[in-house]
C-alpha cells in the first residue's frame, strides 16, 4: 500500500477540486492507497472518509506538491477543472484515475445537517447566498455592485439573500440582505451552503461549493447557481451542468478563441507581473473609481434575474411571487447604494472637501514617517501577508518581504508585523527580527514605538506595550488600534471603539467612537468613525483639542505626514492625499 501526503496551498476553490481527485483515486484503486493532505483549507476535509493521518517525513510516506498543468491547455482541450489534479496524479503515480462525479467531495456530519446555518445570525428557512465581490488580486472577476443590488431589489419579498465574502477581500455591503461578510469560517460557510436554496456568484469558491455540497432533503436535487463568468475562463473548464453559467466567451475579440485568463482591470502598483501582462484589454469605467471587464459589463441585472427565474419556470423551485410566465416586474427604486456619490474614484470624497490627489496603485495598509517617507502594503498576497512598497516621487518601489501591518519609523524605515505576529524592522536594507509578537504597531515622530500584543485583555482588546530599545515593556490597558503622538504618548481604540490617550500613568477617555486612528508628526490626530457609509468606507474626523471636526468624505485607512496632509485609501483600496490642516482648526 502506498501512503501519500498531498499538498496544495491554492485558493479554497482549488482545494474543492483536490477533494474530488482524492475521492476518484480511491474509487479507482480501492485499498491501494492511504492519503493525507496539507492544504490551505483544512476545514474542507472534515468527515472525509479517505483521509488517514500520516506522519510527514516518515520513511514509507510520499509527499507530493499538487499542481494542475492541464489549465495551460484549457482553451485547446475539452476538460473540466475536475480533471486537472487527477491527470497530474496519473503522471506521478503511474495509474489511471477517471473522474467519477461532476463535483467536489465535501462531507457533512449528521449534527452539521441538523444544526442552524450560523448560530447567532437568525436566517429564514429558505435563502440564497450572494457573493458580490472578490479578491483585490483578481479584479477581472468583479461585476458592478449596483447591478448586484438591482438583482436583490427585484426579488425583494421573494428571495431572501445572504451576502458572504472574506473580510479582507472587496465586498461592498448590499442593502436588503443579511450581511455575513467576514462572519463565516470555511466550515461555517459549508454549513451555510448546505441549507442554502441557491447561489449567485462569480467564478469563485462559492460556485464550486454550490456543486460539491449536497442539498437538504426536500430541496432541488442540484442546488441552483447563477454564475457571472464573462470571458475570463473557458466555459467547459469551469461550468457545472446544472448551473446557469453566464459567459461571453466568443462574443468579444479578446476572448474569441477561449478564456482570456486576464487577472486585473487596473494596475495595482504592487510590482506583480499581473500589472504588466495580465491586464484586461477592454475595461469599462462603471464609476470614477471602478473598472470592470467589458465581458462582465455586457451581462445585465436582467440577465441574472432571468436565469434565477428559469429555475422557477422549469419547476425546480417555487418562489411564490414571480410574475406570470416569468415576466419581469419593474425594478424597485434606486437604493442609497446605487445613488451614493462616487466622486474622487469612489473614495467617498465629495465636492467641497479638500483637494484630493489620487496616487497610483492599491493599498491595504498605509503609513507615513516624520521625514515624509510613504509606505504601504499592496494586494499581492503570501502566507506572511501582503507585498511591501515604498513611494518614490511618482511610483511604488517593491521592497522584499510581506507583512500584515506596517508603521514607518522616524528614520523613514518601517516596522512590520507578519501574519504569524512576528515583529521586524528594516535596517540598512535588511529585516531585523525583534522580540515578542504583536497584532498592531505604531511609531511616533520622536521615535517611540508602541504595539498591541497578541495576548487578549478582557475587556477591550490586546495588551499594550512600549519598546525600550531592546524589549517590550507592558503598560496597563487594552486596545485594538494604536497611534503615537509627537510626545511619544499612545492614543488607542478599544474593541468598543472608545478613544483613549495616555496621560501620566493612566488613560484619558476622549469623546466619540472610532474605527481607525492616525497621528501626524506635527500632532494632527485623525480618526475614522465606526459607521459604514454607502460606499463601504468610514467618515473622516480631525481632533481640534476638544472634540472631533468632520472632514467631508470617507475612507477605509488613513495616515498623516509632517505637512499635515492626510493620506487615505478608499473601500476599493485606491490611494488619495490632501492638505487638511485648516480642517482641524
Amino acid at each position: 500500500m502506498r501512503r501519500l501526503i498531498l499538498r496544495s496551498f491554492q485558493s479554497p476553490g482549488d482545494i474543492v477540486m483536490l477533494t474530488a481527485a482524492v475521492r476518484d483515486l480511491h474509487a479507482s484503486h480501492p485499498g491501494q492507497f492511504e492519503t493525507d493532505v496539507r492544504t490551505s483549507a483544512d476545514a474542507l476535509w472534515e468527515n472525509n472518509p479517505f483521509i488517514t493521518h500520516l506522519q510527514e517525513g516518515a520513511a514509507d510516506v510520499e509527499t507530493l506538491d499538487m499542481h494542475y498543468p492541464l489549465i495551460h491547455h484549457s482553451n485547446q482541450r475539452p476538460y473540466h477543472f475536475l480533471h486537472g489534479y487527477p491527470q497530474y496524479l496519473e503522471e506521478r503515480l503511474g495509474v489511471k484515475i477517471p473522474v467519477t462525479q461532476f463535483k467536489g467531495d465535501i462531507h457533512l456530519s449528521p449534527s452539521e445537517k441538523r444544526s442552524v446555518p450560523l448560530d447567532g445570525h437568525p436566517l429564514p428557512d429558505r435563502y440564497w447566498i450572494i457573493v458580490a465581490g472578490g479578491k483585490y488580486d483578481f479584479t477581472a472577476k468583479w461585476w458592478n455592485p449596483a447591478s448586484y443590488q438591482k438583482v436583490v431589489d427585484h426579488f425583494q419579498g421573494t428571495i431572501h439573500f445572504v451576502q458572504v465574502g472574506e473580510s479582507g477581500h472587496w465586498h461592498l455591503p448590499l442593502t436588503g440582505v443579511t450581511n455575513l461578510i467576514g462572519k463565516t469560517s470555511t466550515r461555517q460557510f459549508v454549513n451555510l451552503m448546505y441549507h442554502a436554496e441557491g447561489v449567485i456568484c462569480p467564478v469563485t469558491f462559492a460556485m464550486h461549493l454550490a456543486a460539491a455540497v449536497e442539498t437538504r432533503p426536500g430541496r432541488a436535487k442540484h442546488r441552483p447557481c447563477v454564475v457571472l463568468a464573462g470571458g475570463r475562463e473557458p466555459t467547459h473548464w469551469e461550468a457545472y451542468p446544472h448551473h446557469q453559467y453566464l459567459t461571453t466567451v466568443g462574443a468579444l475579440l479578446c476572448c474569441l478563441d477561449g478564456g482570456c485568463w486576464k487577472s486585473r482591470c487596473q494596475p495595482a502598483g504592487d510590482g506583480d507581473v499581473k500589472d504588466r501582462e495580465e491586464l484586461c484589454e477592454q475595461p469599462v469605467q462603471v464609476t470614477p473609481g471602478l473598472r470592470i471587464p467589458r465581458c462582465l459589463d455586457m451581462i445585465t441585472p436582467e440577465d441574472v434575474i432571468r436565469r434565477v427565474e428559469l429555475y422557477a419556470q422549469g419547476g425546480v423551485l417555487s418562489f411564490g411571487t414571480l410574475s406570470q410566465n416569468g415576466a419581469h416586474e419593474s425594478p424597485s427604486p434606486q437604493t442609497a447604494f446605487q445613488t451614493a456619490s462616487h466622486d474622487s474614484a469612489s473614495a467617498g470624497l465629495v465636492p467641497g472637501s479638500p483637494r484630493w490627489e489620487q496616487l497610483p496603485g492599491l493599498a491595504r495598509e498605509i503609513s507615513v514617517s516624520t521625514a515624509g517617507e510613504f509606505w504601504c502594503l499592496g494586494v499581492t498576497e503570501s502566507t506572511d501577508g501582503y507585498s511591501i512598497h515604498h513611494w518614490q516621487s511618482d511610483h511604488w518601489e517593491r521592497i522584499e518581504g510581506y507583512a500584515g501591518r506596517i508603521a514607518a519609523g522616524v528614520d523613514g524605515q518601517p516596522w512590520i508585523i507578519k501574519r504569524n505576529h512576528q515583529i521586524l524592522s528594516l535596517f540598512n536594507g535588511d529585516w531585523i527580527s525583534r522580540p515578542g509578537f504583536a497584532r498592531e504597531i505604531a511609531v511616533g515622530s520622536n521615535g517611540s514605538v508602541w504595539c498591541i500584543g497578541v495576548e487578549e485583555v478582557a475587556p477591550g482588546g490586546g495588551s499594550v506595550h512600549h519598546w525600550n530599545g531592546t524589549d517590550w515593556i507592558r503598560v496597563e490597558g487594552a486596545a485594538v488600534k494604536i497611534a503615537v503622538d509627537p510626545a511619544g504618548e499612545p492614543w488607542i481604540l478599544n474593541s468598543a471603539g472608545q478613544i483613549f490617550r495616555r496621560s501620566g500613568e493612566g488613560w484619558e477617555l476622549l469623546p466619540g467612537l472610532a474605527k481607525e486612528i492616525a497621528i501626524g508628526p506635527e500632532g494632527s490626530v485623525l480618526c475614522l468613525s465606526p459607521g459604514v457609509s454607502p460606499d463601504g468606507a468610514h467618515s473622516i474626523h480631525c481632533w481640534n483639542g476638544i472634540d472631533w471636526n468632520h472632514i467631508p468624505g470617507s475612507a477605509s485607512k488613513l495616515a498623516c505626514d509632517a505637512g499635515d496632509r492626510v493620506y487615505v485609501t478608499s473601500s476599493e483600496l485606491a490611494i488619495f492625499r490632501a492638505a487638511i490642516k485648516s480642517e482641524c482648526l
